[in-house]
């Protein structure tokens, strides 16, 4: 099934470009096959896409408008590398070494702009900086009755090295932590000697009072040992001055 798919796709690409060199142009007819990166800076060793669309058609014969398309895709290949073409909805694509054919799937010709197919580039690692263009040339379609002459809008990207120097700014930061850390050493070694400090001053009302609470038991012991003696003296002389005045000594 795959197979019959196949043969009949190559078939009818066959029979538009066999109609695309056999029958003449069309001179007051036009359109264009348009480029354009969606990336406008590109890092050495990146991909980047660009969309390949149909635009400005300007048919009068046939169905009138663009049901299949012809082109080759021009760039430098010292620094670009054509990696894919990816169709879109409603198109086949098939592309060796940057020819593309293109038709649509349903047999029906386009009129307005349209997004047909999607490349896909890849900066070499050793590519030269700059601007670099992607363009068309031998640009032709088909209106299902006369080809016609397209023109091919290009597209330029700048390749750029990467912009940012991670060991500068790391060390950067790292000089602000180091300072931070040093203010925070600081200040726990500031905060520890208050907390030690803190903690023998604690300590030490700690010892104190409880020195002071081991000294009461015999303070008090002492002054209720005295309070006792003198109550017995108190007694006692009760005692005496009665006996005396019982028997008047």
């Amino acid at each position: 099934m795959k197979q019959m798919k196949l043969i009949s796709i190559v078939t009818f690409i066959c029979i538009i470009l066999i109609s695309l060199t056999t029958l003449t142009y069309a001179v007051d007819e036009s359109f264009e096959l348009q480029l354009n990166s969606l990336t406008k800076e590109v890092v050495l060793g990146n991909t980047f896409e660009v969309e390949i669309l149909l635009d400005n058609i300007n048919v009068t014969s046939g169905d009138q408008g663009i049901g299949a398309y012809n082109a080759k895709l021009t760039y430098d290949t010292e620094v670009l590398e054509l990696v894919d073409v990816q169709q879109q909805a409603g198109w086949e694509i098939m592309e060796n070494e940057g020819n593309i054919v293109a038709l649509t799937t349903d047999g029906e010709v386009v009129k307005n702009r349209t997004l047909t197919a999607k490349a896909t580039f890849k900066v070499k690692e050793d590519a030269q900086l700059g601007d670099t263009e992607i363009s068309f040339e031998s640009v032709n379609g088909s209106s299902g009755k006369t080809t016609i002459q397209g023109a091919g809008v290009s597209t330029t990207v700048q390749i750029v090295e990467q912009n940012i120097n991670p060991g500068d700014d790391e060390n950067t930061i790292e000089e602000g932590n180091t300072v931070e850390n040093d203010n925070t050493v600081g200040e726990n070694s500031s905060s520890r000697n208050n907390v030690i400090k803190n903690n023998m001053s604690i300590q030490s009302n700690v010892d104190s009072t409880t020195t002071a609470n081991k000294a009461l038991p015999y303070a008090g012991f002492t002054g209720i040992l005295i309070i006792i003696i003198a109550i017995l003296i108190v007694v006692a002389i009760i005692f005496y001055l009665k006996y005396r005045s019982l028997y008047k000594i």
